[in-house]
């Protein structure tokens, strides 16, 4: 989701548990993760910094920690700058609240976010909304403009936290609606209506457009491994270029392309989906040389 619905959502909550005076550190800590946005003009340099990238290591739960301590010591600057006093452990709690109510909001959308890094890069996520929200950014930018011009406080927010509550519990109810007619893994898409449906075989992919009104569009295969083997297309994985490749990926196929091998998401590649845009494909030349497995 976008920095200021995090931001305003991190604030509200502060607020209406009494501690305006907290809601700063709050703010800060929920747009913190995003930080990353500046990284990866590195990590796209670097195939091996990867995970230095936006929804990268800052939304980890060891990322958290680090960003909430920066966020809590730049609010103290800036409070003591302006002579306001406030109880230093207060402030690195409530930065980190924020940080948190940052990767439970991203956790609700794809691609998924590398909770559990630095032990796996594994992305998670509730599937039940679709990387940028854009309805949720345009109701964010009309609170945010009804609060800077008094038309809207922090804490009568009811409107807005109800539509939010709407958008997040309809979601729910058509993945929950669209997986048990469809089967497969449900995508959403930009449109309530659109929802996107990945299934699984040992060999392929099955992957398909489901439209609520009018029902599902006939499915494409893609193979998994097309003239590739499992045990080279496991050794080929353990290249910088190729784990980034998947990291951004939502599936990752192995074809061989005369003597190369193309690991690449043909969701993104097909324009079945359009986010994260780079970053989708990789064509192992013939005289790379993949370090084995350990």
């Amino acid at each position: 989701m976008d920095s200021l619905t995090h931001a305003l959502f991190a604030s509200i909550v502060f607020t209406l548990i009494g501690h305006p005076e907290l809601v700063p550190f709050a703010a800060l800590g929920a747009v913190c993760p995003d930080v990353d946005i500046f990284f990866q003009r590195f990590s796209d340099r670097d195939p091996r910094l990867y995970i230095f990238t936006h929804g990268g290591i800052t939304h980890s739960v060891a990322g958290a920690l680090i960003t909430s301590a920066l966020a809590a010591l730049l609010g103290l600057i800036v409070a003591t700058a302006l002579g306001h006093g406030v109880v230093i452990p207060l402030a690195f709690a409530a930065a980190a609240a924020g940080v948190l109510t940052h990767i439970g909001l991203d956790f609700l959308a794809y691609p998924g976010i590398p909770l559990l890094f630095p032990a796996t890069d594994r992305k998670y996520t509730l599937g039940i909304a679709g990387g940028p929200t854009v309805y949720l950014l345009v109701a964010s930018l009309v609170y945010g403009a009804y609060l800077l011009t008094g038309r809207a406080v922090l804490g009568q927010p009811w409107l807005y936290m109800g539509f939010f509550v709407l958008i997040i519990a309809m979601n729910a109810t058509l993945k929950a609606y669209v997986t048990t007619k469809a089967g497969g893994r449900a995508i959403p898409g930009f449109s309530p209506l659109k929802w996107l449906i990945v299934g699984e075989t040992p060999a392929s992919y099955r992957v398909n457009g489901y439209h609520l009104l009018r029902g599902p569009a006939p499915a494409v295969e893609f193979a998994k491994l097309d003239d590739v083997s499992p045990e080279e297309a496991g050794r080929l994985m353990t290249l910088p270029e190729v784990k980034r490749v998947r990291y951004h990926s939502y599936i990752v196929t192995a074809a061989r392309n005369g003597g190369s091998v193309v690991f690449s998401d043909p969701l993104r590649e097909k324009g079945y989906l359009w986010y994260p845009p780079y970053f989708k494909r990789f064509e192992v030349p013939e005289k790379v040389q993949a370090p084995a497995q350990a």
